[in-house]
């Protein structure tokens, strides 16, 4: 039985981000904040 409310979320939050413009910008500051610690 997979958990469906969380697999919805998931892929709505999956959606949301490709969705979003400057996900390139974001996922390179994550990375960056990712290397400094």
């Amino acid at each position: 039985v997979r958990d469906a409310p969380y697999e919805a979320a998931q892929r709505a939050n999956d959606r949301a981000f490709l969705m979003h413009p400057s996900n390139r910008l974001v996922r390179r500051a994550i990375l960056s904040c990712a290397a400094r610690s």
